[in-house]
């Protein structure tokens, strides 16, 4: 099974937010610690948000990255870089990352992380992934 890690785009939005309902739905069930934050899951305030975060530029606040792990065409996993609500806190990204039940323990956080930090260490103004 072949794995690819890229950045997503705003026409992945649909399938990004498939993936979060799907992975937030594993939340505390057949084993799993609780770790989705909400107890139901908005698809289209999601992608609403994202469209909009996902776009826009580095050095504004509220900008938003997020890399899709896919095994043809589906996303199971994903790692979004999130830069802060104020200017002074932009040299900041908070990381947040999740893969599928299915997909866990075979390296796909791994190689969404190694791909965050690659585009990471491009961005002058970054410095630090909380």
């Amino acid at each position: 099974m072949n794995i690819a890690i890229r950045l997503l785009r705003t026409a992945d939005l649909r399938a990004a937010g498939q993936h979060i309902e799907r992975h937030a739905g594993e939340s505390g069930r057949e084993g799993d610690i609780v770790f989705a934050p909400f107890s139901e899951f908005d698809r289209e305030a999601y992608e609403a948000s994202r469209f909009e975060s996902w776009r826009r530029a580095v050095d504004l606040p509220g900008w938003e990255r997020c890399w899709g792990a896919l095994i043809n065409d589906r996303i199971v996993g994903h790692l979004d870089l999130t830069g802060g609500h104020l200017y002074s806190a932009l040299h900041r990204a908070r990381l947040g990352i999740g893969v599928e039940r299915s997909q866990r323990g075979r390296g796909v956080g791994s190689a969404l992380l190694s791909a965050a930090i690659r585009w990471a260490s491009t961005e002058r103004e970054l410095t630090w992934i909380d």
